[in-house]
Formats: structure tokens, C-alpha cells, sequence
């Protein structure tokens, strides 16, 4: 199992670095539906639907992400951002970079 998501997040680290929001998504719905109990994934996919305009779905994530870890700060920054600030994510995709720093696109 932990070899699975090892070669999973390292793909998934370079789609997302690389800005592939469409490739890492799939990826990231795998790894989810594989390992449930990882706030990670559930994390960064919330953090991909919103980069594609997928807000509630990004909101849904996130949530799920709290559910595990009602401490993740970050999850709830993002879910609060994108109910409380949904005209900043109808900019540009660039326009949410400021914001994007806030997510650790890395491996565990």
C-alpha cells in the first residue's frame, strides 16, 4: 500500500507543480478512493478543483479533508476562501497564485 501512494504522490506532485490541474486530478481521485484517511490527497484535490472552477466539489474535498483532520488549517482556509470569496476564483487562474502558496505541493 504504501508503495502504491508513494508513486502515486510523486506523480502527482509533478502534475501539480507543473500546473496540469486536468492530469493531476484523476491521479488525485485514485489516490483518494485508494487510501481515504489521507488529508493530503483529499487537500490538494480540493486545491485542483478549484484551480479547474469546480468550487463545490472543491468545497466538498476539503470538507472531507476536515472530517479527517478538523485541524487542518489549511483545508478549512481554502473551503472558508472559496465559499466566502467566490468572485476571486473567477480571475484568471494566475490571479489565484498569492493565494495558492498556502498549499504544500509536496510529498509527505
Amino acid at each position: 500500500m504504501d508503495e502504491l501512494l508513494d508513486v502515486l504522490k510523486h506523480a502527482i506532485v509533478d502534475t501539480l507543480r507543473g500546473e496540469r490541474w486536468g492530469e493531476a486530478l484523476p491521479m488525485l481521485e485514485e489516490c483518494c478512493e485508494r487510501f481515504p484517511e489521507d488529508t493530503r490527497s483529499w487537500l490538494n484535490r480540493g486545491y485542483c478543483l478549484v484551480r479547474l472552477g469546480r468550487y463545490q466539489e472543491a468545497v466538498a474535498a476539503f470538507n472531507r479533508c476536515l472530517g479527517l483532520d478538523p485541524n487542518l488549517e489549511k483545508a478549512r482556509k481554502w473551503r472558508d476562501r472559496v465559499v466566502t470569496e467566490p468572485l476571486l476564483f473567477l480571475k484568471t487562474p494566475k490571479a489565484v497564485n498569492g493565494h495558492g502558496s498556502d498549499i504544500n505541493i509536496s510529498e509527505h
